[in-house]
């Protein structure tokens, strides 16, 4: 999503490879989740320097 993608094209994919329903507020939560786990790390690196 990073990439300016169409949500509704991702979510279609996901939806057509797993099988599962994927509404578009899953994939706002999956994209935040992998945001702060981005900002931890960089945190964690930037602290151990």
């Amino acid at each position: 999503m990073d990439l300016k993608a169409n949500k509704k094209m991702i979510q279609h994919k996901i939806m057509s490879e797993s099988g599962k329903i994927v509404t578009l507020n899953d994939l706002s939560n999956i994209h935040t989740i992998g945001s702060k786990k981005k900002l931890l790390f960089n945190l964690v690196v930037f602290l151990r320097i």
